[in-house]
């Protein structure tokens, strides 16, 4: 889960986060220093970047356990470029 260090709602995600991983769930919770709320939704907003950069590695973590477990080391790994050009698409 990514936060906003600044978002009047970051305690009810770190609190999700908590029972996420009281349940048993593997989760990951970061609060991004200086960015608001929807600081996602704008690249120039700032934390935009490391906030994606963020989640392309945890992305990119998943995709490397899969294929582990598949026994194959191929694979495209996802960057920034990549990223921002399926989201365009959508």
């Amino acid at each position: 889960m990514l936060d906003a260090d600044r978002d009047s709602m970051r305690a009810s995600g770190a609190q999700f986060a908590r029972e996420l991983a009281s349940a048993g769930i593997a989760v990951e919770y970061k609060a991004l220093p200086e960015t608001f709320h929807a600081f996602l939704n704008g690249p120039q907003e700032p934390g935009f970047e490391a906030g994606l950069r963020l989640i392309i590695d945890w992305a990119n973590g998943i995709q490397a356990k899969q294929n582990r477990g598949a026994g194959t080391r191929t694979g495209r790994r996802w960057s920034l470029g990549r990223f921002v050009h399926c989201l365009s698409r959508t």
